[in-house]
C-alpha cells in the first residue's frame, strides 16, 4: 500500500509533464478529423478539376522592379507608384497602389520581439502582398497585382471626429478589363471593410473564377519552437458550425470550402487575419505552396460572363476575445487553448475571468495572478487540512504497518486485508494525502494554457527583471526560488517515516526546478505562491496542534 500511495503522488506530480505529449497527440487527431467531408470534398474535385493549376510557391519578383515575372503587355505602369497612410486609433496601414493592397498593417498596441509595432504583413519579396487577386488564367493574376491602380494618395488620420474613411483603387486594362477596390477603415477597429468589382464588356467572366487572398505565411513574428508546439500556427475555417485546424502536413491539393461558410483566416498564437463572407459569398480555398506557406481566400460571385463581385470583412489583429465575440461569426474560436482548455473551458474562463477582474484595480497580471492563486488556495484549505491529518495518521501507523509487512509478507491478500483494517481502525485515507495535489492539476494545467495562449498576458510585465509573465525567466530567478520552496515545502510534511520513500520524495524539488525553467513565469510565479502559501500553512496547523 506505501508503495501505491508513493506512486500515486508521484503520478500527481508528473501528470502535467505528460499532459504536453498528450495535448499535442490530440490535437494531431482533431486536425486529422476536422477534413473536409466527403461532400465538400467532392465538390472540392470538381472545382479543382474545373481550375487551371497554378502553385503558388513560384519566386514572384517585387512591385518595385521594373520587368514583371511575365512579358504581359495587361500589366500597367503607366501611373506612378504611390502609397497612401492610414493612421487610426489602432493601427497604421501604408496601402500601396501596386496590385491594391497592404505593405504593413502594424499595431500600435501591440510590439515584437524588436518592440517595434508588430506587423501583420509577412515582409519578404518573394510573394504578392495580401489581399492580393488570384484568377485561372496566370497572365490575368499578374496584371490585377502588379499593375499600378488609380487612387488618390492621400495621407489619412481617423479619430472620433472622422471616424471612417474609404479608399478607391480602379484599374483598366488594354483588354478592356475594369478592377475596383473598395477598402474601408475605422477609427477603433481591427476591422476592413473590401469590396471588389471586375467587369469585362467583352463578356470573358464565364469561364473565369476569381479569389481574394490572404498569405502566403502570415506576419512578420516568428514564433519559438514552443509556442509552435503547445498553439496551431496556420490556416483555421469555419464551416457548419465547426471551426477546422488545416496543417500544411494534411494539406495535399487546394481545399474549397461551401457549406455555411462563416470564416477562413491564417493565424498564430495570439493574431489573426480573417477573410469574412457577405452578401453571397459563400466559398472559400485554403492553399499550400511548395514552401509550405499558407494562403486562404474567398471566391467572388460570378454574376455573368460580364461582372464579377464581392463583399467581404477582413478582421487583421490581437486576439482579443470580447473583440471577436462582437462580430457574432464564431470569430472567437480562433482562440486556441489546446485540447484541455477548449474542452474544460468551465476551468479556464473562471480563471481567465478572475485575472481580468483582478488586473482592473491592480493594473498588473503578476499581481492578478498572486491574488488568484491565493483564492484558489483558500478554496482548497479544507481538504489540504484533511490531507494532512491524513499524513500525520499514516505516519503514526507506519510501526503496524511494518509488523504486518514483515508477518504477512507471502500472503499480499491477507497483508492487504490487514492494512485496511488498520487504516480503518485509525479513520485514515491513505490516499487523503495527495488528494488535495491531485484536485489542482486540472486548475494548474488550465492556468497553463491561460498564460500560454491568452493575448492579455502577451508582453505583460511583473516586477524588476519580469517583463513578459507568458515567457520563462529570462535569469531562472523564479523557478530556482520555487525549487527551494518545495524543498521547504517538503522537510516540514509529515513522512511515513520510510527512508527509501522519503529519498525519493525530496528530489522531487530538483525535478520540477528543472522542468519549471522553460515554463511561463506567470506559472512559476502562481506555483511559488502556492508553495509559500502551504509552508504557512503547514506551520500553523503544526503549532496549533489541528493536524495531529
Amino acid at each position: 500500500m506505501e508503495l501505491r500511495l508513493l506512486l500515486a503522488v508521484i503520478l500527481s506530480f508528473f501528470v502535467f509533464v505528460a499532459w504536453g505529449a498528450y495535448t499535442s497527440k490530440k490535437e494531431a487527431e482533431y486536425r486529422k478529423s476536422a477534413h473536409i467531408e466527403e461532400g465538400a470534398q467532392n465538390k472540392s474535385a470538381e472545382l479543382s478539376d474545373s481550375l487551371e493549376k497554378k502553385p503558388l510557391a513560384k519566386k514572384q519578383k517585387t512591385p518595385r522592379e521594373e520587368t514583371p515575372v511575365f512579358s504581359n503587355p495587361d500589366i500597367i505602369k503607366s501611373v506612378e507608384q504611390k502609397d497612401i497612410l492610414i493612421d487610426t486609433d489602432l493601427y497604421i496601414i501604408t496601402l500601396t497602389n501596386v496590385g491594391a493592397s497592404f505593405k504593413n498593417i502594424q499595431l500600435k498596441k501591440y510590439l515584437d520581439k524588436d518592440k517595434q509595432p508588430l506587423d501583420l504583413v509577412p515582409q519578404t519579396d518573394d510573394f504578392l502582398k495580401p489581399p492580393y487577386l488570384s484568377a485561372n488564367n496566370s497572365q490575368i493574376t499578374d496584371a490585377l497585382n502588379y499593375s499600378h491602380y488609380d487612387v488618390e494618395a492621400t495621407p489619412v488620420l481617423l479619430s472620433e471626429m472622422n471616424p471612417q474613411k474609404t479608399i478607391s483603387f480602379t484599374l483598366k486594362t488594354p483588354s478592356g478589363l475594369e478592377i475596383k477596390k473598395d477598402f474601408t477603415f475605422y477609427h477603433n477597429r481591427y476591422q476592413i471593410d473590401l469590396n471588389v468589382a471586375i467587369t469585362d464588356p467583352g463578356g470573358n467572366l464565364s469561364d473565369q473564377k476569381y479569389f481574394v487572398n490572404w498569405g502566403p505565411g502570415f506576419g512578420n513574428e516568428k514564433p519559438n519552437a514552443k509556442g509552435k508546439r503547445y498553439a496551431f500556427i496556420g490556416p483555421i475555417s469555419y464551416s457548419n458550425n465547426k471551426a477546422k485546424k488545416h496543417d500544411s502536413k494534411d494539406l495535399k491539393e487546394d481545399v474549397f470550402l461551401s457549406e455555411n461558410l462563416s470564416w477562413v483566416c491564417l493565424q498564430n498564437k495570439y493574431f489573426t487575419s480573417a477573410l469574412i463572407p457577405k452578401n453571397g459569398i459563400d466559398t472559400g480555398k485554403i492553399s499550400q505552396n511548395t514552401d509550405n506557406k499558407m494562403s486562404v481566400g474567398l471566391q467572388l460571385i460570378n454574376d455573368n460572363s460580364q461582372s464579377i463581385h464581392g463583399e467581404m470583412l477582413i478582421f487583421a489583429g490581437p486576439k482579443e476575445e470580447n473583440r471577436l465575440r462582437s462580430y457574432k461569426v464564431h470569430l472567437e474560436n480562433t482562440i486556441d487553448y489546446g485540447w484541455f482548455g477548449n474542452t474544460f473551458s468551465f476551468l479556464v474562463n473562471p480563471l481567465l475571468k478572475g485575472l481580468r477582474f483582478f488586473y482592473r484595480f491592480t493594473h498588473n497580471y503578476g499581481f492578478s495572478i498572486i491574488i488568484v492563486t491565493i483564492l484558489v488556495k483558500i478554496l482548497f484549505f479544507p481538504l489540504t487540512q484533511k490531507s494532512l491529518k491524513s499524513m500525520k495518521g499514516m505516519q503514526k501507523v507506519q510501526p503496524y504497518i511494518k509488523i504486518i509487512q514483515e508477518r504477512y509478507k507471502d500472503d499480499k491478500a491477507q497483508l492487504n486485508k490487514e492494512m485496511m483494517r488498520i487504516y480503518k481502525e485509525h479513520k485514515i485515507n491513505p490516499l487523503g494525502g495527495c488528494l488535495p495535489m491531485i484536485l489542482q492539476i486540472p486548475v494548474f494545467i488550465s492556468l497553463y494554457n491561460v498564460l500560454l495562449v491568452s493575448i492579455d498576458l502577451r508582453g505583460a510585465p511583473f516586477i524588476f527583471w519580469i517583463q513578459d509573465l507568458s515567457e520563462k525567466d529570462p535569469y531562472y530567478i523564479t523557478p530556482v526560488l520555487m525549487g527551494i520552496s518545495m524543498l521547504i515545502q517538503q522537510k516540514m510534511t509529515p513522512t511515513t517515516g520510510d527512508p527509501t520513500q522519503a529519498k525519493i520524495m525530496m528530489f522531487l524539488p530538483l525535478v520540477f526546478t528543472f522542468m519549471f525553467l522553460n515554463f511561463p513565469t506567470g506559472l512559476v510565479i502562481y506555483w511559488l505562491v502556492n508553495n509559500v502559501l502551504s509552508i504557512g500553512q503547514q506551520y500553523y496547523l503544526n503549532k496549533s496542534g489541528t493536524a495531529k
